[in-house]
């Protein structure tokens, strides 16, 4: 999977997920969500749970922090390092 459909899916599945908090602010690549408080602890769990179900990478929990998830670009990052691929650009 290339970074442009990893950088669609984490985007609809945290799109959906902040609509459910009735947060609608933008949400590009580079917009930081956690440090941001946009997502909780329970949030991140969620999305740990989303990119092992649904794309089949494991997270170690030293992942699970602001310096690996704060964006989608920083989650697809890691994504694609976990999964050997993704390597081009957006």
């Amino acid at each position: 999977m290339s970074d442009r459909d990893l950088i669609a899916e984490v985007s609809a599945y945290l799109g959906e997920q902040l609509a459910r908090k009735r947060d609608h602010g933008a949400l590009e690549p580079d917009t930081p969500l956690i440090s941001s408080g946009r997502l909780s602890s329970v949030d991140v769990l969620g999305l740990v749970a989303f990119l092992e179900d649904e794309l089949g990478v494991e997270i170690a929990a030293h992942e699970i922090s602001a310096d690996h998830m704060d964006t989608v670009r920083s989650v697809v990052a890691l994504v694609a390092g976990r999964a050997g691929g993704g390597g081009g650009t957006p």
